[in-house]
């Protein structure tokens, strides 16, 4: 992904002449210099390549462009999965163009793509229809291929909002999800936190035990590390929180006991006095003002 010094967007004519009305063409190229090409030369590239994407009727904007977004790597992913159709420049095989590529054949969108001619074209994608132009940029030959991204553009956009586009990875199930959260009560906080509490007690006491059946000299480091490691959890157990744990337990018992719901939060708060005698017992030192 670029930085933000690398992808500042050049002051061009061109950029002057956006039109919110049109349906938005993002663009994925390199923006500084590469192995083969200056940073002049893609500033010309974008130019040309701007140029040939209103002829079809788009809106030219990079990927990394959204004013909404002050992280860079966030609008440029942002824009390659939402972007109705995008064109994508991969002369010099730049890292960051390529990953954003792969990003977008993601996302089962238009994707149109292009390169110099005479460059090479990665065996992954060596069968997804490229468009090339002219290394030299000869006016005769960038008029063919203005047309030619044109209506290539045209035709994969119409078929897109038709739902006839069939894309790179048709045969590919790739899902997008978001983060999502899940609000508890607090009985199931409780609950679910006394549960943690006690697993973890009788985990290492069980470990414990199994080890102390066969004392031989090869597990004697073992049990003094069980002996340690129970103590170490014990002394995690802060006498405050655990009483914070018992006294919700009991008063989330008071308030449940019309709904029959009792049994349950007499275990819960049973549970919250069995870690705390447990970890007095284990660690008196540590309870002790």
């Amino acid at each position: 992904m670029a930085t933000e010094k690398s992808k500042a967007e050049p002051k061009t004519a061109a950029a002057e002449l956006e039109d919110p009305a049109l349906t938005i063409c993002g663009v994925i190229m390199p923006i500084s210099t590469t192995v083969n090409f200056s940073e002049a030369h893609w500033e010309r590239i974008q130019t040309l390549l701007h140029r040939g994407i209103r002829l079809a009727g788009f809106q030219p904007t990079n990927v990394w462009v959204n004013d909404q977004r002050d992280r860079v790597s966030e609008r440029i992913i942002g824009n390659i999965f939402t972007h109705e159709i995008v064109v994508a420049d991969i002369s010099d095989l730049n890292p960051n163009v390529m990953f954003e590529l792969g990003l977008r054949l993601a996302s089962k969108r238009p994707t149109v793509v292009v390169m110099n001619k005479g460059g090479q074209i990665p065996f992954d994608i060596r069968d997804f229809h490229v468009l090339q132009y002219p290394s030299d940029m000869n006016i005769l030959d960038m008029e063919a291929f203005y047309l030619d991204l044109s209506e290539t553009l045209i035709n994969k956009h119409n078929s897109f909002k038709s739902k006839d586009y069939r894309p790179f990875l048709d045969g590919v199930i790739v899902e997008v999800t978001s983060p999502s959260t899940r609000e508890v009560t607090g009985v199931e906080a409780v609950l679910t936190r006394l549960d943690q509490v006690s697993a973890r007690l009788s985990g290492i006491e069980n470990t414990q035990k199994a080890i102390a059946k066969t004392p031989t000299p090869s597990t004697m480091y073992s049990v003094f590390d069980a002996n340690r490691r129970l103590n170490s959890e014990a002394s995690t157990l802060d006498l405050y929180s655990i009483n914070q744990l018992n006294r919700s337990a009991s008063a989330a018992a008071a308030s449940a006991s019309s709904a029959h719901q009792g049994p349950v939060m007499s275990s819960a708060a049973a549970a919250a006095e069995r870690a705390i005698t447990e970890g007095v017992a284990l660690n008196p030192k540590r309870f002790i003002d």
